[in-house]
């Protein structure tokens, strides 16, 4: 018995053996979709320096360097995954054909680990990856890794003949009875990819260059008259992708597209729109995406960033969707001057019909985007673009837009339109340059909650000192801004030296030391939660015909003659806590701005001037908590700027309509808080205590204010709320003794 039950443990301790080690040295390898979810690849192969031809199945290139001296066939259905760490060199390029599909995945999304595949043909006709000469490319889909194709070069001693795309069809050279070959299928659904057609070396007019994604170059002669390959079919949903067609020392010659067509040249006539390629159909959804013809010193000569090549006109078909930053330049296949604009596309097609030069940046689109207003009360969701990284210096067209992540924008932003920014939890944004909102715009903010913890942070400030940090450039006066919610803190620009001007924080632009316009006034400001503050511009300048912008409200002005600074424009407070400070300086003697209300004014050799400064503007106070102080504590310069009413000397203090209960505190004789106990009164209109207060702090005893004493509530209904709770203890103390004393009877 014992014999048997050890010749049975023995077979099973075998079995188990050899299904381990059938498991441990199977080569499974993983992988991952576009989309981020990880596969696992059964009986993969691992590519070697020797291999030659790849035939259906899984194929692995292993970290580490593997390079192949030589051109390797797809032959089938091809799958390649590249590890991490993996760094894989064709040279010789690969051979992809009509009825073939290769297949590339990557292990991660991190362009630093990802692994790389770089294939370069070696023969001028042969693609980097798709035909040799003629040759129509096959299939291939990129879903990640670091994808580098480059067509065969065309040597200086070579004086007329075509180069093959960077991914896509082979050259038709200047012998051969066929057409160069089409661009096939291609599609990227992820990582980074660049292709870029053949390069002619040689300095002669009769070459053709082929596409950086898409059809061959040809060379022919008039008759026959052989054709250069048309785009194929050209599907990017995702990744990163740079396409520029062959280039050439010489400008007179034929060039491929970015993606599309390639060139095509005629024997003595050079670039001919007879044998060039016509565009392919490209779909683009999703994705980073440069397109560049070869070269664009002759027009007429030059293919496009998306369409034909050459100096043919039949560009195929461009379909874009969705939203995407673009730029293109129809002169020059370079990046063009001045900002990217912004669009959202549905099915557009032939827009870049000109252009040398295209770039589209995939800006994200998102739904159902919760916000609240300022009383923490949902609204119904609504569809926004992310707002995440650095753009620079863009412009933001009417819509809404869904601020997310931390991060610096450098370069000041355009608001055009209605606009609508949703603060979303725990952002933390600044604005390296401000905000401009000019007259006749609108910023309105919100956040996705209002507790102080977790509501998004804004900070906007201007690096010129002219401009307001959101508000008007230099002389422009500010639009309209509302904030329900988030905390926002806006900046004037510095002045470093000089006697110039400031801007407000929010508000209106300066009127410097020239120019013949006025400041800018204050627009129209509605803050009904959040924490907001604004502080005018500083004057660091030891200068004395310097003059500094509102808090919020107008601009400042260094005059000359009856040139003004800003007026206070509107600005009505419900809720939220403001603390606004007019522009301060390092010279006591200059005319400085109101925390709310007018910007300073002077003229050159008088100093803080009347007739220069602005006007107080129409304040309305209804709710929240409100700290308001001029510019500087020192009163022997600065004129009559106030806490809330005209800047610099003026005496036009505007209107100050305050409504409800409030503590308050102000002092007339400096902008610090003065050393006393807080007053409370109801107030029911006009406010003319306050008429010569240079600091003003109010405090609602029951406002809008988004405190977070529990759970993110307002203190007030927080305490109501243990109120209720505290009484609902007393009576279930009371109950449960009743109870106990009528069992005792």
């Amino acid at each position: 018995m014992r014999f048997l039950i050890s010749k049975k443990f023995f077979a099973l301790v075998l079995a188990f053996v050899m299904a381990f080690s059938v498991t441990a040295f199977a080569a499974n390898t993983t992988y991952r979709e576009a989309n981020g979810t990880q596969k696992n690849a059964e009986n993969t192969t691992a590519v070697t320096e020797s291999d030659s031809t790849w035939a259906t199945g899984w194929y692995v290139a292993e970290a580490g360097d593997i390079t192949i001296d030589g051109r390797v066939a797809v032959n089938g259905d091809v799958n390649l995954i590249l590890a991490d760490g993996a760094n894989l060199t064709i040279d010789g390029g690969i051979r992809l054909t009509v009825g073939n599909s290769l297949t590339v995945w990557a292990q991660s999304s991190d362009a630093a680990t990802m692994g790389k595949l770089t294939a370069t043909a070696t023969e001028p006709a042969h693609a980097g990856i798709g035909g040799n000469e003629s040759e129509t490319a096959g299939s291939i889909t990129v879903n990640g890794g670091n994808i580098t194709a480059t067509g065969g070069t065309l040597p200086a001693p070579e004086q007329s003949s075509a180069t093959g795309a960077g991914i896509g069809g082979g050259a038709r050279p200047n012998t051969g009875d066929n057409n160069a070959g089409n661009g096939g299928i291609v599609v990227i659904n992820g990582g980074f990819v660049t292709a870029t057609g053949g390069f002619a070396a040689a300095n002669f007019t009769s070459m053709a260059t082929g596409a950086g994604i898409g059809g061959g170059g040809s060379r022919s002669d008039t008759n026959p008259l052989w054709v250069a390959g048309n785009g194929g079919t050209v599907t990017i949903t995702g990744g990163t992708v740079i396409a520029t067609g062959g280039g050439s020392p010489n400008a007179a010659n034929s060039f491929g597209a970015g993606i599309g067509g390639g060139g095509g040249s005629i024997w003595g006539t050079g670039a001919s729109a007879s044998n060039s390629g016509s565009g392919g159909n490209v779909t683009i959804t999703g994705g980073n995406v440069t397109a560049a013809s070869g070269n664009a010193g002759q027009l007429d000569r030059s293919g496009r960033a998306i369409g034909a090549g050459g100096p043919a006109t039949n560009h195929g078909t461009l379909t874009l969707n969705g939203s995407f930053a673009y730029r293109s330049n129809n002169s020059a296949n370079t990046v063009p001057g001045g900002d990217a604009a912004t669009a959202t596309f549905a099915n557009v097609t032939q827009i870049f019909n000109s252009a040398r030069f295209v770039s589209l940046e995939k800006i994200n689109i998102n739904g159902n985007i919760s916000y609240v207003n300022a009383n923490g009360i949902s609204q119904s969701p609504v569809i926004a673009e992310e707002f995440s990284d650095n753009r620079g210096a863009t412009n933001f067209e009417t819509g809404w837009y869904l601020v997310s992540g931390s991060f610096t924008n450098n370069g000041r932003i355009n608001i055009s339109g209605d606009v609508h920014f949703i603060l979303a939890d725990n952002s933390n944004v600044t604005f390296n340059g401000g905000i401009r909102l000019a007259e006749g715009n609108s910023l309105t903010i919100w956040t996705q909650s209002i507790r102080s913890a977790t509501m998004g942070k804004l900070t906007a400030t201007a690096t010129s000192p002219e401009h307001a940090g959101i508000g008007g450039n230099g002389h422009e006066s500010a639009g309209s801004i509302t904030i329900n919610g988030g905390n926002i803190t806006a900046i004037g620009g510095t002045l470093n030296s000089g006697d110039s001007a400031t801007g407000a924080g929010i508000g209106g632009g300066a009127r410097p030391a020239s120019g013949g316009n006025n400041a800018g006034n204050g627009g129209t400001v509605v803050i009904n939660g959040g924490f907001v503050t604004a502080t005018g511009g500083f004057a660091a300048s030891d200068d004395t015909n310097v003059a500094t912008g509102a808090g919020i409200g107008g601009g400042g002005s260094r005059g000359a003659g009856a040139s003004r600074a800003g007026n206070g424009g509107t600005v009505t407070i419900t809720g939220g806590t403001v603390v606004a400070t007019g522009g301060g300086d390092v010279n006591s003697q200059n005319a400085l701005g109101a925390g709310i209300g007018g910007g300073g004014g002077s003229a050159s050799g008088t100093g803080p001037t009347a007739v220069n400064s602005g006007s107080g503007g129409n304040v309305t106070i209804t709710g929240g908590n409100v700290t308001a102080a001029r510019g500087a504590v020192d009163l022997r310069g600065g004129g009559h700027a106030l806490a809330i009413g005209g800047g610099g000397a003026s005496t036009n203090h505007g209107t100050l309509f305050v409504s409800g209960e409030f503590d308050y505190l102000f002092n007339n004789a400096a902008n610090i808080a003065p050393v006393a106990e807080a007053v409370r009164f109801t107030f029911e209109g006009d406010a003319g205590i306050f008429s010569g207060a240079r600091f003003i702090k109010l405090q609602s005893t029951f406002g809008k204010i988004p405190d977070t004493g529990v759970f993110g509530m307002n203190n007030h209904v927080a305490a109501m709320i243990a109120l209720i709770f505290v009484s609902a203890g007393l009576w279930a103390f009371v109950l449960r003794r009743k109870t106990i004393f009528n069992n005792i009877g």
